[in-house]
């Protein structure tokens, strides 16, 4: 799952935002439906909170699970170590 293009980079665009919304992911996919896929992927793995949030549409809203929390720390620390500190 995590090889998925642009898993990690949400991982991580989740953990330093704590929530966002289904338009914001286009930060790290730029179509818009590619990225509400992957973040439903990411769900279905326990990674990922989507939480139903009712606007003039359906719409969602993103956050980490608290094991989606642990897997950001160690791609952070991961990170960490490859930039050598």
């Amino acid at each position: 799952m995590l090889s998925k293009d642009g898993a990690i980079s949400l991982i991580l665009l989740l953990d330093q935002e704590e929530e966002v919304g289904a338009k914001d992911l286009q930060k790290v996919k730029s179509n818009y439906y590619v990225a509400l896929q992957l973040a439903m992927s990411l769900k279905e793995i326990g990674l990922v909170n989507a939480k139903k949030v009712l606007t003039p549409r359906i719409a969602y809203s993103f956050s980490l699970t608290p094991k989606g929390k642990k897997v950001a720390d160690k791609l952070k620390e991961v990170q960490r170590i490859i930039d050598g500190q």
